[in-house]
C-alpha cells in the first residue's frame, strides 16, 4: 500500500496540513468461503421454488375451487335422493309394524310427502341450485328426525296426561 502526500493546492486553497489520501491498490476482495457459496446456492434455489410453486397456486386453486363447486352440488343432489329414499323404505317398514291408527295415519302422510318430494327432486333435481338442494336437505332432516319420534311413539302426548276436569274446576272458581 502506497501513501501519497497531499496533492498540491490549486488555485490558492490553502491545503489541510497532515492529511494524506490512502490509494488502494492491489487489494482484491477475498474470495467467498466454501459455506458461504453452498448457503447462496441453497437460498437461491429455495426462492426458485418457491416462486414456482406460488405461481402453480395462483394458476391451479381457481380451477380447483370451480371444480369443487361443480361437484358439491351433484353431491348434494346425490345426498338428498338417498335420503329420500331411505325414508321411504323407512316408512314402508314402519306401516307395516304399527298397529295404532293414529301413528300410522301420520307414517302415512309423511310416506305421500316423501313421495311428492321423490317426483319432484327427480324431474327438476338439475335445475336446482345448491341451497336450494340445501334447504330440501335440511327438510328431509327434519322429517328424518319427525320419523325418528314417531318410531319411539314421542310424538304425541299420552291422553292421560291431559288432566281436564282440574282445569275446568279452576275456570269455573270465582275469582277475586
Amino acid at each position: 500500500m502506497q501513501v501519497k502526500p497531499d496533492p498540491p493546492a490549486s488555485h490558492d486553497v490553502p491545503s489541510r496540513v497532515g492529511v494524506s489520501h490512502i490509494q488502494a491498490s492491489g487489494l482484491r476482495a477475498a474470495p467467498p468461503k466454501r459455506r458461504a457459496g453452498w448457503l447462496v446456492y441453497v437460498s437461491t434455489v429455495t426462492i426458485i421454488v418457491v416462486l414456482c410453486f406460488e405461481t402453480f397456486l395462483i394458476y391451479l386453486l381457481p380451477q380447483k375451487i370451480e371444480a369443487a363447486r361443480l361437484w358439491s352440488a351433484e353431491v348434494s343432489r346425490q345426498r338428498s335422493e338417498e335420503l329420500v329414499d331411505s325414508l321411504r323404505v323407512r316408512c314402508d317398514t314402519m306401516l307395516d309394524e304399527t298397529q295404532d291408527n293414529l301413528y300410522r295415519q301420520t307414517v302415512s302422510m309423511v310416506t305421500d310427502e316423501l313421495t311428492e318430494v321423490a317426483i319432484y327432486l327427480r324431474r327438476n333435481a338439475e335445475h336446482l341450485s345448491t341451497a336450494q338442494l340445501a334447504r330440501l336437505h335440511g327438510d328431509l332432516v327434519f322429517l328424518e328426525s319427525l320419523l325418528g319420534r314417531i318410531e319411539d311413539k314421542t310424538i304425541f302426548p299420552s291422553p292421560d296426561a291431559i288432566d281436564v276436569d282440574a282445569r275446568i274446576n279452576n275456570l269455573l272458581q270465582p275469582q277475586e
